[in-house]
């Protein structure tokens, strides 16, 4: 499976957020996994970027 990380400007997503996650997941359906993450907090402890296939939303630098 494809994985699709949408990264949010702060720790809570806002209702824009939040709509464009919604839709995200009803466009992609099951062939991509869409997670969420936080662009202000690593999500693996400083060990570099996450694996992802496509990024969406406001993605910290890194993810080029």
């Amino acid at each position: 499976m494809q994985r699709i990380i949408y990264f949010t400007e702060d720790a809570v997503p806002t209702s824009g957020e939040l709509s464009a996650i919604e839709d995200l997941n009803a466009f992609v359906k099951k062939q991509y996994e869409v997670l969420v993450r936080n662009r202000k907090e690593s999500q693996l402890y400083g060990a570099g970027a996450e694996p992802l296939d496509f990024k969406a939303g406001t993605p910290p630098d890194g993810y080029g």
